[in-house]
């Protein structure tokens, strides 16, 4: 990933937002395929426990884990793996997304995020959508 521009970092956010918009339209895909197509970390996670209810497969990779094993992790995957400005400047951002608890908005942001394969931090776009309902997309 490496460092980007913030005209860089705009761009890419809006190219991305419109593929969501496009991908959402588009008939006869599921949620998976869906998110999969998307460039950039995109998870949704419960409203109740915040624990990830699903994760692309880019953010997969990048992370080398699974969903089941970050939650498992719970807030410690962010003391080991994102950088402190994205736990104190990014996180509050999104807890007040959280406690908002809008499972009609999507959130996203840019954090710095430690690549386990170079052991260096990463400027990644993260997609954020909360689930209200017990529905899982698995």
């Amino acid at each position: 990933m490496g460092y980007k521009t913030d005209k860089e970092n705009l761009a890419t956010q809006m190219q991305n937002l419109y593929l969501l918009d496009k991908l959402f339209r588009k008939e006869g895909c599921s949620f998976k395929e869906i998110v999969d197509d998307i460039p950039g970390i995109f998870h949704t996670n419960y409203v109740a426990d915040m624990s990830i209810d699903n994760m692309n497969r880019e953010g997969e990779e990048y992370s080398q884990l699974t969903k089941e094993e970050i939650n498992e992790m719970g807030f410690e995957y962010f003391l080991e793996y994102a950088h402190p400005y994205t736990i104190e400047v990014v996180g509050p951002r999104f807890q007040k997304f959280y406690e908002e608890a809008d499972d009609e908005k999507v959130k996203a942001d840019f954090q710095l995020i430690k690549n386990p394969k170079t052991n260096e931090y990463d400027t990644s776009v993260s997609y954020t959508h909360l689930r209200a309902h017990e529905t899982r997309h698995d």
